[in-house]
């Protein structure tokens, strides 16, 4: 046989370049992405049924049972004792605006008259903050999109099976005491047809908007996109409505050549409208000429209600995620059932003051700046992130879950900042020096 016969037989029996091989490094890989999945979709409480009782539904409050925090918590120590020997120092000093705000929550329950309520919420946030912490860690600014696009479209898959299979559970029903208003329509696996319509816009815009970095599969995409618009209108959620509309307006001013002062400026300009509506003489006046109830379903009533609520002290709150204290006062004195704020802004002012508005602000705009500054190396994660943050501050004018931490969109908000950040201050490093001296 000859040098070259041998040669070419070898050859034969190598092992092409695109055969992958399984390795128990990315069979963890695997399990971890999993664990990532089911940590990220469990912050979006699904399937109220199983973790609460039938009083808790009714109530309307989302936070859950004590045994599904315990599961997130497992699984947020699993994914940390997995990867945290792999976070720097420059990881946790690029996410300061992070932990500035939590630092602020948690200090919060020195004064909270509820302490274990605002410990609780703090808690949420912290598993929201470590998770961001460890994807940067360890993932890519694709594969977190992926993780993210992957994780809704669970949950809006499983909400319109819920919805069309088990009407009783995945549907308002006319016998829900508070909720028979929403009778007939969908709320999926979620507690309220609201969220259902924040996840459902929020998929479809990831849907439309995305580049084949996160979705592929034309057919695969063109299903979802069916399933996405068939939940988000069956919710009837008019707030989704205009949450996916400014999507697409805010995605395209990214594509124009715009500084990032004056997008924020445009930002603001078109939100402003809907923040008018705290004012009950302008409210009647829009909402009358666009032919919708002109309460908001209770909402501006409530908000004057808080509004003239003098108990919150306005520097520091009530402390974090403990609204149930200024909603047991408002039953106790006027016989009002009022579950929540209808507004991240104003619950977040009722509960941590100015401090905790202005570390809010703080870190959306970072976010915002980071992921501005984002925009040539990593655009498709940078407009795509723009755009979900867009959506979070904008949903917030007239529905509290955004902003509580136990809210899988306020969780996604968080992973994409987490990750803006810590891109964005890998940028400014300096490159290490080749060679030398």
């Amino acid at each position: 046989m000859t040098d070259s016969a041998t040669q070419s037989d070898l050859q034969s029996f190598q092992i092409p370049a695109k055969i992958p091989v399984k390795t128990p490094a990315t069979a963890r890989w695997r399990v971890m992405d999993t664990v990532f999945s089911l940590l990220l979709f469990l912050t979006f409480n699904p399937f109220p049924q199983l973790f609460k009782g039938a009083d808790e539904i009714s109530s309307g409050d989302a936070a859950g049972k004590s045994y599904l925090l315990i599961l997130k918590m497992l699984l947020c120590l699993l994914a940390v004792a997995v990867f945290f020997k792999k976070v720097k120092i420059g990881d946790i000093k690029a996410l300061s605006p992070l932990f500035a705000f939590l630092l602020i929550a948690f200090f919060s329950v020195a004064w909270s008259s509820e302490p274990y309520l605002t410990a609780r919420a703090t808690f949420e946030l912290g598993i929201c903050v470590l998770l961001g912490l460890v994807l940067i860690t360890c993932r890519t600014v694709d594969e977190t999109l992926r993780l993210i696009y992957v994780t809704v479209s669970v949950a809006v898959v499983l909400s319109l099976v819920n919805a069309v299979l088990f009407p009783s559970l995945g549907q308002h029903n006319a016998d829900d005491f508070k909720q028979s208003v929403h009778a007939g329509l969908w709320r999926g696996i979620f507690i309220h047809k609201n969220i259902l319509g924040q996840v459902a816009s929020l998929h479809l815009a990831m849907t439309v908007l995305s580049r084949r970095e996160i979705i592929s599969n034309g057919l695969l995409r063109g299903a979802l996109l069916m399933v996405s618009v068939t939940v988000l209108v069956k919710s009837g959620s008019a707030t989704a409505y205009i949450q996916l509309f400014f999507a697409i307006l805010v995605f395209f001013f990214i594509r124009l050549s715009l500084s990032l002062r004056m997008f924020l400026s445009i930002l603001l300009v078109v939100t402003m409208p809907f923040g008018l509506v705290f004012y009950a003489e302008i409210a009647d006046v829009v909402l009358g000429a666009a032919g919708r109830e002109l309460t908001l379903t209770g909402r501006t009533q409530v908000w004057n209600w808080l509004l003239a609520y003098e108990g919150a002290p306005w520097l520091n709150g009530v402390g974090f995620g403990n609204f149930y204290t200024i909603g047991s006062h408002l039953q106790d004195a006027f016989g009002l059932a009022v579950v929540d704020a209808h507004s991240g802004y104003l619950e977040l002012y009722l509960t941590l003051g100015a401090l905790g508005l202005a570390a809010f602000s703080y870190l959306v705009l970072s976010g915002f700046a980071a992921l501005w500054k984002l925009k040539t190396s990593v655009p498709s994660f940078a407009m795509l992130g723009i755009v979900i943050l867009s959506m979070w501050v904008l949903n917030a004018v007239t529905e509290t879950s955004p902003f509580r931490p136990n809210n899988g969109l306020f969780a996604c908000a968080l992973v994409i900042v987490a990750m803006a950040l810590k891109r964005a201050a890998a940028a400014r490093s300096p490159a290490p020096a080749r060679g030398g001296p």
